[in-house]
C-alpha cells in the first residue's frame, strides 16, 4: 500500500484509551488557551484555537528548544496572524499558555518528589514485627 501507518500509530489504534486520552488532553489545552485568550480580551474564537493549537503542540514537541519555548510562540504568532490577531496578542496568548503548562508541571514535579521522599523513608523504616 502507498499509505501505511507507523507501528506506533497502529498500536494506538488498537488501544482506544490512548486516543481518548490524547484527545482529552488536547481539548483541555484548547480550553485553557480559550480561557486565557478571553482573560486578555483577545479577539479569537474557540474554533480558531482548535485549528491552531494542536499544530503548535506538535511543532513544539520537536526537540530543538527547551520545552518548546520559541517554536510554539513563533508558530502561534504566524498562524494567529493569519486570522487577524496582532503579534502582541498572539505572543501573549502563547506565553500565558507556556507559563500555565510550566506551572502545572512544577506542581506535578513537587508532588512526585514528595512521593519519592515518602517511599524512601518507608524503605528505611525498621520493620514493625
Amino acid at each position: 500500500e502507498i499509505y501505511q501507518l507507523a507501528p506506533s500509530t497502529k498500536a494506538a489504534m488498537r488501544r482506544p484509551m490512548v486516543a481518548i486520552t490524547s484527545l482529552t488532553m488536547i481539548s483541555g489545552y484548547c480550553i485553557i488557551v480559550g480561557i486565557e485568550a478571553d482573560a486578555i480580551h483577545a479577539p479569537i474564537t474557540f474554533l480558531q484555537v482548535l485549528m491552531t493549537l494542536p499544530m503548535a503542540l506538535v511543532i513544539s514537541a520537536i526537540p530543538i528548544s527547551f520545552a518548546g519555548w520559541g517554536l510554539r510562540e513563533g508558530l502561534l504568532v504566524v498562524i494567529l496572524g493569519l486570522f487577524g490577531i496582532d503579534v502582541h496578542t498572539a505572543l501573549a496568548i502563547s506565553v500565558l499558555f507556556g507559563l500555565t503548562i510550566a506551572a502545572g508541571s512544577m506542581v506535578r514535579g513537587v508532588l512526585w518528589l514528595f512521593n519519592l521522599i515518602d517511599k524512601e523513608r518507608a524503605d528505611r523504616a525498621p520493620p514493625n514485627g
